[in-house]
């Protein structure tokens, strides 16, 4: 079962979904999600006009769909959670201090019942899981088996 079939599932369990997603990219994840609202936030999207129009076609919840483009802290410290969210998706910026503040960012506007998933929990080896503030920074802490990915 792959990510987009956990959150669809936890979807179609629940009534007139408010889905939040962090960390979109190119929105292998996001744009075949299927819920009434659909919110996606990046500080830097990914998504191409083509792949956006082609998905809408597919998915016609993309068409309500509103897109943040800013890191997921402004995202939390100014927008506003009206209502709060059923399904909220992290995977954004992928460092322990910033995983951590989006889960608490979360769990504080998630509505009663919601749930929170959370991407990349298992590292494959111990020197992914080794903690780094960014990818150069792991490089440069010179972790044995570091692969660079």
């Amino acid at each position: 079962m792959n990510r987009v079939n956990v959150i669809q599932s936890i979807i179609n369990r629940k009534k007139r979904v408010k889905y939040l997603e962090i960390g979109v990219d190119k929105g292998e994840c996001f744009l075949l999600v299927r819920a009434k609202q659909k919110y996606a936030v990046d500080p830097h999207f990914n998504i191409t006009l083509k792949s956006k129009v082609k998905w809408t076609f597919k998915n016609p919840c993309n068409m309500r769909a509103k897109y943040y483009e800013v890191g997921s802290d402004d995202y939390f410290a100014y927008k506003n959670h009206y209502g709060g969210y059923d399904v909220v998706f992290i995977d954004g910026l992928h460092t322990y201090q910033q995983v951590l503040a989006d889960v608490f960012h979360a769990l504080s506007c998630l509505k009663e019942r919601g749930v929170v998933i959370v991407h990349d929990c298992n590292p494959p080896d111990e020197a992914a899981a080794h903690p780094a503030d960014s990818y150069a920074h792991a490089g440069s802490l010179d972790i044995p088996a570091w692969k660079g990915v």
